[in-house]
């Protein structure tokens, strides 16, 4: 989802998939913009959880979720991010 607002501020948010590259419904003006990310599912029986973000553009982010320092690839995050729309 998105919402842009007459001033030009631009907020999205939805669900993704790590690891991998999240790209923007929108781009923004510039890579200065919020993110914000969280998993939804996780194991916390034996370990820890980490979510980074990467490599952030300003038409898409790259996103990793780790176990006990392994990548866990097909997880799904919540994310939502603000900043100056483009257009």
């Amino acid at each position: 989802w998105y919402r842009l607002w007459s001033d030009g501020t631009l907020e999205q948010g939805g669900t993704g998939i790590a690891t991998g590259t999240l790209t923007f419904p929108i781009a923004y003006a510039d890579a200065t913009y919020q993110f914000i990310c969280a998993p939804i599912r996780v194991d916390i029986s034996n370990g820890t959880n980490d979510i980074n973000w990467h490599t952030k553009t300003t038409t898409n982010i790259g996103v990793e979720i780790r176990y006990n320092g392994t990548c866990q690839i097909e997880k799904q995050y919540d994310w939502y991010s603000i900043g100056k729309s483009s257009i």
